[in-house]
């Protein structure tokens, strides 16, 4: 018979809500090979794919944001 259980551990949070700390802190959580079980290159690549990803969210707001007040201007 196999026992399993749960367990809470607090990994700690960014100094603060902004952008870059909360990259900071995912960048040294996810690198950290105790958190992903994986070679160096590969926590690299995953670590860089998640921020391409953020960037282009940011870019493609930021692109909205404009759009949305070139139309109120014309209006």
């Amino acid at each position: 018979m196999s026992e399993r259980g749960v367990l809470l551990v607090n990994l700690g949070s960014p100094k603060s809500t902004q952008v870059a700390d909360v990259r900071r802190y995912l960048n040294q959580f996810l690198m950290d090979p105790f958190v992903v079980d994986l070679p160096w290159p590969a926590r690299r690549l995953l670590v860089a794919s998640s921020n391409s990803w953020a960037r282009r969210a940011r870019r493609r707001r930021r692109t909205e944001r404009r759009l949305v007040s070139a139309r109120r201007r014309r209006a």
